[in-house]
């Protein structure tokens, strides 16, 4: 089961895409049972959750917790994806769901620390994205 509240507006990212973004990356990531919450906020939450969980007093772009077996909760500040895809000419949509795979890969256990890791997860997101485009959901 994948739940998503969507609690800002900053980008327009329909829950149906968000949801195939989080069962493809699960899919990708070797975990296509597990069990998501996903949240989609804006600054002040990202900033407040960044801190409270990472003490950093700054917002970031995705935030991921594991709970219990296999599953966990991925929180994605969509008003960064939007300053980003605006400064690098991106569709912010495609960020987004960018960012909710990246949350769902790590949950799965990958990580981006090095080079060789990061290439890893970009590829992984890449596969995502890609099969979003497949089923027209990007």
């Amino acid at each position: 089961m994948i739940e998503v509240s969507v609690r800002s507006r900053a980008v327009r990212v329909g829950v149906p895409a968000v949801r195939a973004a989080a069962l493809h990356a699960l899919e990708v990531g070797g975990s296509p049972e597990a069990e998501l919450s996903i949240a989609l906020v804006g600054d002040r939450t990202m900033r407040r959750l960044h801190h409270e969980f990472l003490g950093i007093d700054d917002t970031t772009d995705v935030l991921a917790f594991p709970l219990g077996k296999g599953g966990g909760e991925v929180v994605v500040d969509l008003a960064v994806a939007a300053r980003v895809a605006e400064r690098r000419a991106l569709d912010p949509r495609e960020e987004a769901l960018r960012y909710v795979a990246h949350g769902v890969l790590h949950l799965c256990g990958l990580d981006d620390r090095d080079s060789g890791a990061r290439r890893v997860m970009r590829r992984a997101e890449q596969q995502v994205l890609a099969r979003l485009r497949k089923a027209a959901l990007l």
